[in-house]
């Protein structure tokens, strides 16, 4: 066991070994193909007991024993332990002495309280009602159409609207694949020309908020259904509101967005809707656009077209098929998608993220 005085060293490398060792291309191809049959599937189920349960949460201040983190948590300790042990193969927490642990840097990732935490997505990714929604994957690719469609004759949105507590799960889930992604979005793209942008559907707007606190030049709209902008007054833009620099504006991106800006910015949007849908979003982002030379910015997770490559991307598309009956889509496919809708793609820029801004101009 190491010492429960010194850093830890970071876990990254063990959990690197731990997938290694599970999916190894080595092994005989029956037993790799159980692996990932039902390695992958355990490794996603641990990870959402340890959010569910706050492991991080209660390991955050220091080691503690598992008699201890099982009264903390209401579980059977010896349970709790075999829990425990598995995630110290992933590399999350750590055995520092017999029955007693302590969280590793990766950890860090679950703990509610760090900026970023993947917590949320956790939560959700592991939530029942999702995972009874995955065991209709068969369905949705026999007849194209999403669980929701398939089990409740309605679309994924419609369902979640229904449902308050699963939006609920949705919405932290959003929340921490946000906290992620839009530092990343900000680094990596140059805002600096742009005199406004409208961010649509874009929430409570945390990505606006960091787009305008990165470039004082710029005039800022949060647009989204009326309840979420209701829902975001006196929020993260309120300063900016107040200094004169953003508006709150409520309405449906199906009929109109505000017109004349200078950029139109859709953070995983054009991925919920099938493309004959998109293509609706983008004509009325066209026409709201109005002359030559708008950019439209795009954010999503684009599919590379080398298989080796694309795993995560792809999977997300199946989520997306399963779900809200939209796609993830290569940046081909985008840029037919912007032709066909009076927009030209110009460039794709990756992020210190799963995702990539496309910059597309209205032609």
């Amino acid at each position: 066991m190491s010492d429960p005085t010194q850093p830890v060293v970071s876990a990254v490398p063990e959990a690197a070994r731990a997938i290694s060792e599970l999916f190894n291309p080595e092994l005989p191809p029956q037993a790799l193909m159980m692996n990932l049959v039902g390695g992958a599937m355990l490794l996603a189920r641990c990870i959402y007991v340890a959010a569910e349960l706050r492991l991080a949460d209660l390991l955050a201040p220091g080691p503690r024993h598992v008699e201890d983190l099982a009264r903390a948590t209401q579980t059977h300790a010896d349970s709790l332990y075999r829990m425990l042990c598995a995630l110290e193969s992933m590399g999350i927490v750590e055995q520092v002495e017999e029955r007693r642990f302590r969280n590793t840097p990766l950890a860090e990732g679950l703990r509610s309280d760090v900026p970023g935490s993947a917590r949320g997505w956790a939560l959700f990714t592991g939530s029942e009602f999702l995972w009874d929604h995955y065991g209709q994957i068969l369905r949705s690719v026999k007849t194209g159409k999403s669980v929701h469609e398939n089990l409740h004759q309605m679309r994924f949105f419609e369902w979640y609207a229904q449902h308050p507590e699963a939006a609920r799960v949705f919405n932290n889930a959003m929340t921490s694949v946000s906290d992620m992604s839009n530092p990343a979005i900000v680094a990596a793209y140059d805002f600096s020309g742009l005199r406004s942008l409208v961010d649509v559907a874009g929430g409570h707007g945390s990505l606006l908020a960091g787009i305008l606190q990165a470039y004082s030049g710029i005039q800022g709209v949060l647009f989204d259904q009326p309840a979420v902008i209701e829902g975001a007054q006196g929020g993260l833009l309120t300063e900016f509101e107040q200094a004169g620099r953003c508006q709150l504006v409520g309405g449906d991106f199906f009929q109109t967005l505000p017109p004349g800006l200078d950029a139109y910015l859709f953070k995983w949007i054009l991925h919920d809707w099938s493309d004959e849908e998109a293509k609706r979003l983008l004509l009325v982002a066209r026409k709201a656009a109005g002359a030559p030379g708008r950019k439209l910015l795009v954010v999503e997770m684009v599919i590379d077209p080398v298989p080796a490559r694309g795993l995560t991307a792809r999977l997300m598309d199946i989520a997306m098929l399963t779900t809200t009956g939209g796609r993830e889509r290569t940046a081909r496919q985008y840029g037919e998608l912007f032709a066909a809708t009076g927009f030209e793609l110009k460039r794709v820029v990756p992020t210190m993220s799963p995702y990539s801004i496309m910059e597309a101009v209205s032609v």
